[in-house]
């Protein structure tokens, strides 16, 4: 329970870019770090539900990905599942490569560790276009640029956790937050592109 307290606590800090933050999570074990991926996994379902929500919206064409809407639920289901693994694999060995060239591999597991943990306070601010979805009569516009805003927040969170954990310049840790949202939207265009391409 003090862990759970201690984990929950770094991630809340690093929520609000306290420094200090990082020390809640230092010397992470190999099976520590591996046990964190559960977080992700129990809180894939509303991810999922989440993604639902926006399917087929004025949303999706908002953001130009409107060639989704040409997938059936089920289908997209399954399309953003398997985007959201490969990503993640692709995003841990980039990393892991960028760790040991700065020579701070020490901190990896810190860093993976503290990346899931962060996911739980992380969906607050997901909560409010959440409930301006849910509420009705939204204004699409309204809810992309709240949406917006907090991709914006998410990637000055991800600068300072990685500036931290790994104990590297501030402006690799902006490069690093930049460079994850990049290869997110890129998987996202590339899904688009399947939409477009084989399921209009």
């Amino acid at each position: 329970m003090n862990t759970l307290k201690t984990k929950l606590r770094g991630a809340v800090e690093f929520m609000l870019f306290m420094p200090g933050a990082e020390k809640h999570f230092r010397n992470t074990s190999f099976n520590s770090m591996l046990k964190t991926f559960l977080i992700p996994l129990l809180l894939l379902p509303y991810g999922i539900w989440g993604m639902t929500l926006t399917h087929n919206t004025e949303l999706q064409e908002l953001s130009k990905l409107e060639g989704i809407n040409n997938f059936s639920t089920g289908t997209f289901i399954m399309i953003s599942l398997v985007k959201g693994i490969l990503v993640t694999l692709f995003m841990i060995a980039v990393m892991y490569y960028f760790a040991k060239w700065m020579e701070r591999t020490e901190y990896f597991y810190d860093f993976l560790a503290a990346g899931n943990w962060v996911i739980i306070p992380g969906m607050i601010p997901s909560l409010v276009i959440l409930a301006m979805i849910l509420l009705g009569g939204q204004d699409w516009m309204g809810v992309y640029m709240v949406a917006t805003l907090n991709i914006l927040y998410g990637i000055a969170v991800s600068a300072f956790m990685t500036t931290r954990l790994l104990n590297i310049p501030w402006e690799l840790g902006t490069a690093c937050a930049i460079f994850g949202l990049s290869v997110g939207e890129t998987a996202n265009k590339l899904v688009n592109l399947i939409g477009i391409q084989y399921f209009s």
